[in-house]
C-alpha cells in the first residue's frame, strides 16, 4: 500500500530468520532473535497456533481469524535478544514468517510525502489545493463508499476506487482546487418523505 500510494521502491521490510529455533514435544516452539534495533514482525496467519509469548510475557491467543495475522514482536536493541514462544497444535513451517522494518527507508519514504497537500475538512466536505504532474492521480484515505462527489475547479468529475478501498480521481497536470462532498445515500429522499 505504501509503495502504491507513494511510488516508493525501496523495500520497507527485510526477511529475518531466528538465531535459534527449538521445537519441544507437545507443540512448544521457542525462537530467539538477536536485536538490531529494528522492529520485528511475525506473520502468524496459519491455523494450528494456540498462543504467543514474547520475552516471558503472554501476548495473545492465535486461534481466531482476528488474531491470526501479522504481529509486532518488539524492537530489541543491538546486543539484546528477543525470545518468542508459540504453543501449536500442528507442525509449522517457520521460514519466511519474520520481518524487520527498515525504519530508515520508511523515514525517507515519509519525507517524500511531506509535500502532500493539507486538506481542510468541515462536516462532509473536504477541500484541498493540489499541483498535479502528468500521469498522476489524486488518492485519498477516504473509504470508497457511495455518497461521495468530486469537483475539480468547480466541475464535477468521476471518482474511482484505488486498491478497492480508497477514493481517487484523475486530474490534468497543473494547479487545481478539489472539493469532495459527502451526502449519505437516501438522505434527500428520506427528508422529502419526512
Amino acid at each position: 500500500l505504501f509503495a502504491a500510494l507513494t511510488g516508493w521502491e525501496e523495500p520497507l521490510y527485510t526477511p529475518v530468520s531466528p538465531d535459534t529455533l527449538v521445537e519441544e514435544p507437545g507443540g512448544t516452539v521457542t525462537l530467539t532473535f538477536q536485536g538490531s534495533g529494528l522492529p520485528l514482525y511475525a506473520d502468524l496467519s496459519s491455523v494450528g497456533m494456540i498462543d504467543l509469548w514474547v520475552d516471558g510475557a503472554y501476548r495473545t491467543a492465535l486461534n481466531t481469524d482476528e488474531t491470526r495475522c501479522i504481529h509486532y514482536l518488539g524492537s530489541p536493541a543491538q546486543g539484546e535478544s528477543l525470545t518468542a514462544v508459540f504453543h501449536c497444535t500442528s507442525l509449522q513451517d517457520w521460514s519466511g514468517r519474520f520481518y524487520a522494518l527498515d525504519t530508515d527507508s520508511l523515514a525517507r519514504g515519509l519525507a517524500a510525502l511531506a509535500d502532500s497537500p493539507e486538506p481542510q475538512v468541515e462536516g462532509g466536505t473536504v477541500r484541498l489545493s493540489v499541483t498535479a504532474q502528468a500521469g498522476q492521480a489524486i488518492v485519498t484515505t477516504i473509504p470508497d463508499e457511495p455518497g461521495w462527489h468530486a469537483y475539480v475547479d468547480g466541475q464535477e468529475v468521476p471518482l474511482r476506487s484505488f486498491l478497492g478501498a480508497f477514493l481517487a480521481l484523475e486530474v490534468e497536470p497543473g494547479n487545481h482546487t478539489i472539493l469532495l462532498r459527502y451526502t449519505p445515500p437516501g438522505l434527500l429522499p428520506g427528508l422529502a418523505l419526512a
